[in-house]
């Protein structure tokens, strides 16, 4: 997350008094209270209410005790029934009422994403808006006191220096409950990443790409996972089964782990700070002086046991768990959590009296408190200042004061986070505990098929479906046992696929051998494909289905957010097209279902494929696909062979049917001779790699357009006109002034014949154009009764940003700039001309820039929409792909059209 994404409120008194105010009804609405929302705007009950929030901590420290020396028996003998009542016996009565709450798992700035996401947006958004117009929007968005405060004891915030709506107060911490280094541990960041272009069939993380998904947390996080997982060194994590927890548990379409987040409000698609949840961003780190803060805490009378206690054994008349003796019970009690062993003693006099002994509490500190507040080991370990110490009510105190709920503050705010902290990572840990578990992999028959897999690599393996199932594994299978079996050998291919027609396995079966199988055999055949000896496979060409999250089925209820908003049905493989290195092709499997969007997957040149490697979920569908290749002994390419861009990407159809001079005919973009995709970078570098780094959904299944509007040098004198679709998506505000926002949707291109084609993307009209998208409330027949009247038109001329060019005068573009979110972009022309389109006022960011090459020239673009756009709360639904990902396409100067 960052502190920067931390905003402050202001000090006066007025304001605090007011946040305090909403932040003492919402504890009581949590409480079950029936509160008036009008008495948020009563001013009789201000002074009380302000007074009452201010005072409850120190009064309940006060109370706390009070009723400890009470006969803890009291309760039994009324037939206790409910965890508040044990904790009465100790003198939990007084303590803060937290029994409306919730245990809150961490945030885990798991925003994963494939890039940026939504996180590098300023300005607010609304309605589908976003960005914002300069500096000062910026500032008003993500401005936070801990950046712009040198002083944490100033009297007032910096937030003060301009006008402050009611909105972001209410959206703001409470300065006087933090301080600045309080938040140093929020730039305290840690990724862990899984690189699946490594050369290696299980890889976490190569540093200088970042064009995998990855998952943000911070160092103190990572602390709290190593302790919670049992392990001594952070050394010692195995960050591949890690990773592999947090894909299991990742909610693709989201930018949050699918755990449980209880009723912290906080995360959602950006970090908001949440007045009454300043904890959550208290630094949850050890903290060196706190053992003697503990002690100034802990009030004295918890210092005090019990005078004795009445027995009530003789007014029981049946127990059950009397049998059990008390080593027994000891054991039990280990396996327990807080709330499990509360129930249990309070469903057995016998448990409950045997669990009364300060050895016994000593243990439950150790089992329960001590693993996360670890500062407190000194006071349990029984130094003298301890000495007479009542451990179960010491034990209550503790699990009392630090339960994370909305509204705590105090010292014991850090402990609070890592507790929150640590309930997260239990819900992973036994996850973790079983894949750490080595698991046997099966031998090769023989010395021939282990040397072929030692030396055979991954180099590529991306996702083929979406969303990505929680629960995967990886496999693997070795098709090739011995090299000679590729000459001598004819072979078949079989795909399997599921009853909902999605691709579940493929083998590969020699003459007189069994089936080696991918995945699984378990579903229907398909085509199966004979490769005759001397021959084997080149290339794999699967056909994937467009991400749908735009459905229009009537009920929607479920949907309250846009976080809520997920894809219907899944994209996943529907085709197979398999090409040998005789040049035969063959398509194993027509798919039910029009697929428009092809991924390749090609066997290197000076390599073989000798297997398959992937991921696959539990029900069964193929995840990841890579190919693993090797090369013969002896046979070894000059250079390390990679992938280029075009071979790494899906492709939509517009990719697949180039023309090519060269050839007198048509080709797809991965195999064209002559077009040559580079990806623009900072100041003008193409070294990066291309990616669609601000999508909504994983890069891998972000098909990529080919737009080419001057196919080679000779024809650039037809060019007229380049133009953007990009109708208004919502408004945004820097607090000042509001702007509509227009989204990239897509490109068209017009020549001088009076032309125009659709370039890229779509050219509409698209639901966000209708006058009523952001009232209507039923889209299934709203949009279908819009569409049916409405005299709008593909490009639509209110929506169309136009660039004329003097092609047949010799102008072409020669720069492409993009903002760094790919809400703008620019192009130049050798006339030093240039045009804008996208959103305006991004003068300020970090531009990416693409300058065309000495002796070529740029002939179009390569554009990925994968970036969701034009939300409506009440249709709860999206409107459009916008613009995600750019590139551009160039070709020789000398490359010429032949007639």
């Amino acid at each position: 997350m960052g502190k920067g994404w931390v905003k402050f409120g202001r000090k006066n008194e007025e304001t605090l008094t007011k946040r305090r105010r909403r932040v003492e009804l919402k504890k009581r609405r949590l409480a079950g209270e029936d509160v008036n929302e009008s008495d948020e705007g009563d001013n009789e009950d201000d002074n009380k209410m302000e007074e009452d929030a201010v005072h409850e901590d120190n009064e309940d420290d006060d109370k706390m005790k009070e009723d400890a020396s009470h006969d803890d028996n009291d309760d039994v003998g009324r037939n206790l029934t409910t965890d508040e009542r044990v904790a009465e016996s100790a003198g939990e009565k007084e303590v803060p009422d937290t029994s409306h709450d919730h245990d809150l798992a961490l945030y885990l700035q798991a925003m994963v994403d494939d890039g940026d996401d939504a996180d590098s947006d300023n300005g607010s958004e609304e309605g589908g808006s976003d960005g914002g117009r300069d500096g000062n929007a910026e500032s008003s968005e993500h401005g936070s006191e801990a950046e712009r405060s040198d002083n944490d004891d100033s009297d007032e915030s910096s937030s003060q220096t301009g006008s402050v709506d009611s909105y972001e107060e209410k959206n703001s911490y409470d300065p006087e409950k933090l301080k600045r280094k309080d938040l140093a541990w929020l730039d305290r960041g840690h990724v862990l990443g899984f690189n699946p272009e490594a050369p290696a069939m299980h890889a976490t993380l190569r540093l200088n790409q970042t064009n995998f998904r990855r998952i943000h947390f911070t160092k103190d996080v990572y602390k709290c996972w190593q302790s919670a997982s049992g392990l001594n060194k952070e050394d010692e994590i195995d960050r591949d089964v890690l990773y592999t927890l947090f894909a299991q548990n990742n909610l693709d379409y989201a930018r949050v782990l699918s755990l449980d987040y209880g009723q912290m409000d906080g995360p959602e698609q950006v970090w908001t700070s949440v007045q009454g949840e300043e904890y959550v961003v208290s630094d949850p780190g050890y903290k060196e002086d706190f053992p003697e803060v503990i002690q100034n805490l802990v009030h004295k009378k918890l210092f005090i046991k019990n005078a004795g206690s009445l027995d009530l054994a003789c007014k029981v008349q049946s127990d059950p768990l009397r049998a059990l003796p008390y080593d027994v019970l000891y054991e039990i009690f280990t396996h327990l959590s807080f709330k499990d062993s509360t129930s249990l003693m309070q469903s057995s006099w016998h448990v409950f009296a045997s669990t009364r002994h300060g050895s016994f509490w000593k243990q439950m500190l150790r089992l329960h408190l001590l693993p996360w507040f670890w500062e407190a080991s000194a006071i349990v370990s029984g130094s003298s200042t301890t000495e007479g110490l009542d451990a179960k009510d010491l034990f209550l105190w503790i699990e009392a004061a630090t339960r994370p709920r909305f509204g705590i503050e105090g010292p014991l705010m850090s402990i609070a986070n890592r507790r929150r902290i640590w309930n997260v990572c239990q819900q992973l840990a036994p996850q973790y505990a079983e894949e750490v578990q080595p698991v046997g992999q099966a031998e090769p028959d023989d010395a021939e098929a282990q040397a072929i897999l030692d030396r055979a690599k991954c180099f590529h393996m991306p996702v083929v479906v979406y969303p990505i199932p929680k629960e995967i594994r990886t496999v693997s299978t070795q098709f090739i046992r011995s090299w000679s079996e590729v000459s001598y050998r004819s072979s078949v291919l079989d795909t399997y696929w599921g009853p909902k027609g999605t691709l579940v396995g493929i083998s590969i079966t020699f003459s007189g051998t069994s089936p080696r199988i991918f995945g699984s055999a378990e579903g229907t055949l398909g085509n199966p494909m004979r490769i005759p000896p001397n021959a084997w496979i080149r290339e794999i060409n699967v056909c994937i289905d467009d991400v749908n999250m735009f459905s229009r089925v009537p009920d929607r209820d479920h949907v309250k957010t846009a976080l809520d908003n997920k894809p219907y049905g899944v994209a996943c493989i529907r085709s197979l097209t398999v090409t040998l290195t005789d040049k035969t092709t063959k398509c194993v499997r027509t798919p039910d279902r029009p697929t428009s969007n092809r991924r390749p997957v090609i066997v290197l040149s000076g390599l073989n494929l000798v297997g398959l490697t992937g991921q696959v979920a539990e029900s069964g569908e193929i995840c990841r696909l890579g190919l693993l290749q090797a090369s013969i002994p002896g046979e070894e390419p000059a250079k390390s062979p990679s992938y280029s861009e075009a071979q790494q990407l899906l492709w939509n159809k517009s990719a697949q049917t180039l023309y090519c001079d060269c050839e007198n005919g048509w080709n797809n973009i991965w195999t064209h001779p002559s077009l040559k995709i580079r990806s623009i970078g900072a100041q003008g570098s193409s070294t990066g790699q291309l990616r669609s780094f601000t999508g909504d959904i994983t890069s891998d299944m972000t098909p990529w357009h080919v737009g080419i509007w001057a196919p080679d040098a000779s024809q650039k004198s037809l060019l007229k006109r380049i133009s953007c679709f990009q109708p208004t998506g919502g408004m945004a505000s820097n607090g000042k002034e509001t702007w509509a926002i227009p989204h990239i949707v897509g490109f068209a291109v017009d020549n001088t014949s009076g032309n125009r084609r659709l370039l890229a993307g779509s050219g509409g009209p698209e639901p966000v154009q209708c006058p009523d998208w952001q009232e209507m409330t039923n889209p299934r027949r709203n949009l279908v009764v819009w569409i049916q009247g409405t005299t709008l038109k593909s490009f639509d001329e209110k929506s169309m940003e136009h660039f004329l060019i003097d092609g047949p005068g010799g102008e072409i573009v020669t720069e492409v700039h993009a903002s760094g979110d790919m809400k703008a972009i620019k192009l130049f022309t050798n006339r030093g001309r240039d045009c804008y389109f996208g959103e305006k006022y991004r003068q300020d960011w970090d531009w990416l820039e693409y300058r065309v090459e000495p002796g070529h020239m740029i002939v179009g673009l390569v554009c990925a929409f994968g970036r969701l756009g034009g939300w409506s709360g009440a249709a709860k639904m999206y409107s459009h792909w916008m613009l995600s990902g750019l590139g551009v396409l160039i070709v020789a100067d000398d490359y010429k059209k032949v007639d």
